[in-house]
This record gives C-alpha cells, sequence and structure tokens, in this order.
C-alpha cells in the first residue's frame, strides 16, 4: 500500500517503528510545500547499496556458487584479493565472503558494495 497524508498520520499515532516503519513524524513537514508522502527521493545508499544490491547480489553470488557450481567462494575470494583497485577504491576493497555471510546477505557495507558493483560486472 503506499502511504498517504491519511495513512502516515494514521501510523504515526499509532506510535508501532515493528509495524508502520514510522519512527517519528518527519521534520521537513514543518516546510510549507513539503510533504513526506507527496515528496520523495531515492535514498541510493540504503536503497541500492544496502538494498537492492546487497538481497540481489548475495542471492545470485549464492546460485552461481552453492547451486550451479559455477566457481567456488575459494574462487571469488582470491579474485577480490588480487583485483588492482587502485588508490582511490583501495580503501573500499570488497571483504572476503564466507558461505555464513552469502546464506545470510550479510554481505558488505554500503561502500564495499559500490565497489564491488562497479567491478563485478
Amino acid at each position: 500500500m503506499m502511504r498517504n497524508k491519511i495513512n502516515y498520520a494514521s501510523d504515526l499515532l499509532l506510535n508501532d517503528l515493528s509495524y508502520t516503519g514510522i519512527k517519528e513524524r518527519c521534520v521537513w513537514n514543518d516546510l510549507i510545500s513539503f510533504t513526506v508522502t507527496d515528496n520523495f527521493s531515492v535514498d541510493i545508499m540504503h536503497d541500492m547499496l544496502e538494498g537492492v544490491c546487497k538481497f540481489d547480489i548475495g542471492l545470485i553470488l549464492k546460485l552461481m556458487i552453492f547451486d550451479f557450481n559455477y566457481f567456488s567462494i575459494e574462487t571469488l575470494n582470491n579474485r577480490i584479493e588480487a583485483f588492482n583497485y587502485g588508490s582511490l577504491d583501495i580503501r573500499s576493497r570488497p571483504t572476503l565472503l564466507s558461505s555464513e555471510n552469502l546464506r545470510r546477505q550479510g554481505l558488505m557495507s554500503a561502500s564495499e558494495m559500490l565497489c564491488f558493483t562497479r567491478y563485478l560486472g
């Protein structure tokens, strides 16, 4: 269900973060020309790098490694370790992966995921 002014106000009154996903009233609503239900933007870090990329790449890697046996996790880790990231990306070099963090999709931080997705394909 898309959030609108009415269900946003109702969810605020419920005051239940785990149920509504709303922690508190957005301070931006104090602006005359802004409401969170009408004005929105994409947050690349949370939406993409810690959301879609982490979930999708984790799932794709899990399938390629464990289900289809295209390559091993050791091979992927060797490639991650040996890759030349250059002076700018070396600080965001992806962490090495384990079977456990692939299964629970605890892959990488946002900066590591950006670096990983940039060079993966």
